[in-house]
């Protein structure tokens, strides 16, 4: 049952860190105790976890100044406070006020715990800056909470850092990136042109190759290609470290999320290792979603995955990579120690460890 409590200011020292401290008698009337959490409605929506402070005369809730202004409330104020029913958050894209150059682990780490609605506004002090934003959206809706599997994704800026802006600056690429601009990129930028010969895109690529020859920097490059600022990357190699619902639950968010833009790109990398209940949601996933959504998968071999996700309108286009050969790897080599003083004889020597790739 709801309970009412007046605003009052929450310390400083216990501010930024997500809380909401109310009086033992409300929290005892909402059913609610120490680490549990609370939202608090007033012209606006903000919760929190809770701990309590000693007895008051009157309901009390005391909340820090980013609160009060989510909550849309001034001190002296009345509110609703109710049990908050948290989702764990799959993905939260985050609208900064300005441009910005955030660390997204950093970020993360500030944020992990706390309780997320959409149109709240977040302010964080990391290393290099002040970051603030607003959420314009989360997947799932309502109120979530960031955990160490939830992506956080900035509006105007790329999902990671990379030294390569397009394909075009991939060395050692040639041969694929030469498919993926006329089989993919070209269509999805012409759609009228090439639909007038009737070729659509793929709704999805997989690309394939043994460890350390490149397949998540080719698949992220065509993911930026595709959908210029952002896109949403969910990594195999995360099902050991968040739960599998999770993980089904961040692919099922950025269907949604790609969806709502006017075209973009997911990324899975490792598709290999994610799992059969992964692979049979991504199958239907296919099926419900129409044009828009650009799949882009990575896989060390095609073996393990089953036969209907490979067919048309999924997995449609393969494109393998082999180990590099001489040419290929002097060309990587050249664009890495592109700014750096070599000797004479530096590339001779450095093929000849052609057939090794970086695990070796």
């Amino acid at each position: 049952m709801p309970a009412r409590a007046v605003v009052r200011a929450l310390p400083q020292e216990l501010s930024g860190r997500g809380l909401v401290r109310i009086d033992e008698v409300t929290a005892s009337k909402l059913g609610l105790s120490i680490g549990d959490y609370v939202e608090v409605v007033g012209r606006g929506r903000v919760a929190g976890a809770i701990i309590l402070r000693d007895f008051t005369f009157k309901p009390i809730v005391e909340l820090d100044k980013i609160s009060r202004l989510n909550a849309g409330v001034e001190i002296g104020e009345e509110v609703v406070l109710r049990p908050a029913r948290i989702k764990k958050a799959a993905i939260v894209v985050l609208s900064p006020d300005k441009p910005v150059k955030a660390n997204l682990k950093e970020l993360k780490a500030k944020l992990l715990g706390h309780l997320l609605i959409k149109g709240n506004l977040v302010k964080v002090r990391l290393k290099e800056d002040r970051f603030s934003a607003k959420v314009s959206e989360t997947y799932p809706s309502g109120i979530v909470i960031v955990e160490r599997g939830t992506d956080l994704v900035i509006e105007g800026k790329s999902h990671e850092k990379t030294n390569y802006k397009s394909l075009s600056d991939l060395p050692g690429f040639e041969s694929q990136v030469r498919i993926l601009r006329y089989r993919v990129i070209e269509p999805i930028k012409q759609r009228e042109k090439y639909g007038g010969f009737g070729i659509k895109p793929p709704k999805g690529v997989l690309i394939l190759g043994p460890s350390g020859v490149g397949k998540s920097t080719l698949a992220r490059a065509l993911a930026r290609e595709v959908s210029s600022e952002n896109f949403v990357e969910i990594r195999g190699t995360q099902g050991s470290l968040i739960p599998p619902e999770l993980l089904e639950e961040k692919l099922r968010s950025a269907f949604e999320m790609a969806e709502k833009s006017k075209f973009s790109a997911i990324l899975l990398d490792d598709l290999d290792r994610m799992g059969s209940e992964v692979w049979n949601l991504l199958i239907g996933l296919f099926d419900e979603h129409q044009d828009g959504v650009l799949v882009i998968a990575t896989a060390t071999s095609e073996e393990e995955l089953p036969h209907q996700l490979l067919r048309g309108g999924r997995l449609e286009l393969k494109v393998e990579l082999g180990v590099p050969g001489r040419r290929e790897r002097e060309e990587i080599l050249k664009e890495i120690t592109r700014k750096l003083p070599l000797s004479k004889d530096f590339y001779r020597k450095k093929c000849k460890s052609c057939g090794f790739t970086s695990p070796n």
